[in-house]
């Protein structure tokens, strides 16, 4: 046992003299210097591109690394100071300027430009421009106030191939949309538009958007002018996310419907007014819409399997005995999902157009706002009534919970 235990001390004094000598060794080298120059550059490209330099210019030997970075972070809040003239402006500009001026990367992976100061529109139009002709891959703009891109930049816009995720958060930007009623992006796989106001030239009605391998498309308060109808080609699509908040809206629009051609949609969702036309698959998730265009989602989606309602709001019990029944319920709705109940006349008038026309339905589930709701006479009153409807379907589960 001693002889063991002498051992295995032994073993361990080698081991940490060998760790000791390993160290000494290493003194004085400069590892990060003996990585590759291109993993250098993708390093510094994880930073925030002013930290990136604020690296760069410590050193003489780094001095100029930071010019082959591949990811551009632009925020001007990092460059405030109500110390600074004009709140640090000019910094901005200036470090823009060289920011996109002297870094030399042919194709760069991706740019975020974050504006809340206001600037001249000429001068973010000629960034977003110079940004869009460096076959930017990944390309997110966030601005507070209302700036419409030129002529240049719309069509840099429209003609950059390389794009892959297009996000644009915006208060207002007009867009146009120039002299074509097809638009073409290859490589496109996360579309989020927000604030976006597209002009079509006034000779085409009907705008085509060929997007074949785009999976994500959310839109919030975006307006088509002069189209009557948009259509998404859109085979690869999975997600699809509108809100169109009437209220956003200081101008008066005719109203333009959407049609997406698309096989493996899983989530759907809409929060607004409007009219969308689509046959929708698999699965429709709705805000807080009207019972117009409630019915009219419904009648534009065949072969919808499961719904899931959000909130519901108050409509005519009228709206309901006068429309015709959707094909959906005939043949292809198992699902329906009830959430936020409060236990309100049009949300039982609603549960009811399904439970005496859905031939299909397997299951029927109602989340109530609070668990007090659930002990309640109203909610008692509710469910007796449910139970009393003449079911369209031979067998289906109804069940009961709480909104967490």
């Amino acid at each position: 046992m001693l002889e063991s235990s002498g051992s295995s001390v032994t073993g361990s004094s080698v081991r940490k003299r060998n760790l000791v000598k390993r160290q000494k060794k290493n003194e004085g080298v400069d590892m990060i210097n003996m990585l590759p120059e291109p993993l250098i550059s993708r390093i510094l490209s994880f930073l925030p591109t002013k930290d990136a330099v604020r690296t760069c210019v410590s050193s003489k030997k780094w001095l100029f690394r930071w010019t082959f970075i591949t990811k551009l972070d632009l925020d001007d809040t990092v460059f405030y100071s109500p110390k600074r003239k004009n709140g640090g402006k000019m910094f901005f500009m200036n470090f823009v300027y060289r920011a996109l001026l002297l870094t030399q990367s042919k194709i760069l992976e991706s740019v975020s430009l974050t504006v809340v100061n206001k600037y001249d529109v000429s001068l973010l139009n000629t960034w977003v421009s110079n940004i869009l002709i460096r076959d930017v891959r990944s390309l997110r703009i966030d601005t507070s106030f209302e700036m419409p891109l030129t002529s240049f930049a719309s069509h840099s816009l429209f003609n950059s191939k390389f794009l892959e995720e297009l996000v644009l958060n915006m208060k207002s930007c007009a867009i146009r949309v120039y002299d074509s009623d097809f638009v073409h992006f290859g490589l496109l796989r996360i579309l989020k538009l927000s604030g976006i106001l597209f002009t079509v030239d006034p000779s085409y009605r009907t705008m085509n958007l060929s997007l074949p391998v785009l999976k994500v498309f959310e839109t919030t308060n975006c307006t088509w002018l002069n189209a009557k109808c948009v259509t998404l080609n859109v085979p690869l699509l999975e997600s699809v996310i509108i809100v169109q908040n009437a209220k956003s809206m200081s101008y008066d629009t005719p109203k333009c419907s959407m049609c997406f051609f698309a096989s493996n949609l899983i989530e759907f969702s809409y929060c607004g007014d409007g009219y969308i036309s689509h046959y929708f698959k698999l699965q429709l998730e709705l805000g807080l819409v009207s019972g117009e265009v409630l019915l009219g989602l419904l009648l534009k989606s065949p072969v919808l399997k499961t719904l899931l309602f959000k909130g519901i709001s108050k409509f005519a019990k009228e709206l309901l005995n006068s429309t015709a029944v959707p094909d959906c319920l005939t043949y292809t709705l198992q699902v329906v999902k009830f959430r936020k109940v409060h236990g309100c006349e049009h949300e039982l008038w609603l549960a009811k157009f399904f439970v005496e026309n859905g031939l299909v339905l397997e299951r029927m589930s109602f989340s109530l706002v609070s668990q007090w709701l659930g002990k309640s006479k109203i909610m008692e009153d509710f469910k007796e009534k449910l139970f009393s409807f003449k079911r369209g379907f031979s067998f289906a589960f109804i069940e009961f919970s709480y909104d967490d």
